[in-house]
């Protein structure tokens, strides 16, 4: 665990550094930013660059190099950081369906329209099915919105918009969540974590963090669960908080109630770490620099 732990952090300290320590007084736990991130498990490097970096034109940042030979490439989406985490060829993960379990379900990205048909036309370059679009108006704003995976079967929505609104815009970036009983889930996320709840233009119920989006989608009766650490499952594993004092985070989030997954560990003297896990055993991880 302590292993794994390192190579997934190790790369923090590169991160918070280039961070602007400007944010809103409301954001909880003294993030370093108003937006949290999301680490995934990817299984092959080039396809991550073709399909995150050519096809979708996300803005990529530089790759740490991992112990072990491995690597992680990031990505930009909105504001929060997509840090994948490239397995070895021949490790063993939990094998996944993706469909109807428990776990991160889903990425959303915000996008001005007039790059859609740019994204067709690589979508269809790339030999990748084109997605059907559902296509809706608030205000006068048209919104387009599809559903696609990516290689390794990661769903990702995008959002088509003629104009920001106020919870839809550029900046920002969804994730969804299944979970076995939204209320439960929805109480963890506004009373441990700091999440507001809100309705969104669509009337959707939301759980927002300054530029991060979290939508609840409750699947009934799975037994299926897709959860842990990237060097545990594939895919989506971690939602990640970059914050100035990790003991703190931890005193308040046993203050509010919630669980700890891993006690807060130091990473030699560059960072400390901990992580905690929602009902359904979601993981959130929390992290700050040690070297101010």
């Amino acid at each position: 665990m302590k292993k794994f732990l390192f190579i997934l952090f190790i790369f923090f300290t590169l991160t918070v550094q280039s961070i602007s320590m400007s944010r809103a007084d409301t954001i909880p736990f003294g993030l370093v930013d108003d937006h949290l991130n999301l680490v995934i498990s990817a299984s092959d490097e080039s396809k991550t660059i073709n399909f995150y970096g050519e096809v979708l034109g996300l803005n990529r940042i530089s790759d740490i190099e991992l112990p072990e030979k491995r690597k992680m490439i990031r990505y930009i989406a909105g504001e929060s950081e997509l840090k994948f985490i490239i397995r070895n060829k021949d490790s063993s993960l939990k094998e996944s369906n993706f469909n109807n379990e428990i776990g991160i379900q889903q990425l959303t990205l915000f996008i001005p329209i007039d790059r859609k048909k740019e994204i067709i036309d690589k979508i269809l370059k790339n030999n990748i099915k084109l997605p059907k679009f559902i296509n809706s108006k608030i205000g006068s704003i048209d919104i387009s919105k599809t559903l696609i995976n990516d290689f390794d079967g990661n769903k990702i929505e995008l959002v088509f918009l003629t104009d920001e609104l106020d919870n839809y815009n550029f900046n920002t970036s969804g994730f969804q969540l299944n979970v076995t009983n939204a209320k439960i889930t929805g109480s963890f996320l506004r009373n441990i974590l700091g999440f507001k709840y809100i309705k969104n233009e669509e009337n959707q119920d939301i759980f927002k963090i300054g530029k991060t989006l979290v939508n609840l989608n409750e699947v009934k009766g799975s037994s299926k669960k897709r959860v842990g650490l990237p060097g545990e499952i594939e895919g989506y594993s971690l939602v990640q908080f970059v914050v100035n004092d990790v003991i703190a985070s931890r005193n308040q989030i046993l203050m509010n109630g919630g669980k700890i997954h891993t006690e807060p560990y130091k990473i030699g003297d560059l960072a400390i770490i901990m992580f905690i896990e929602s009902p359904d055993g979601i993981l959130f991880e929390f992290g700050a620099a040690l070297v101010k």
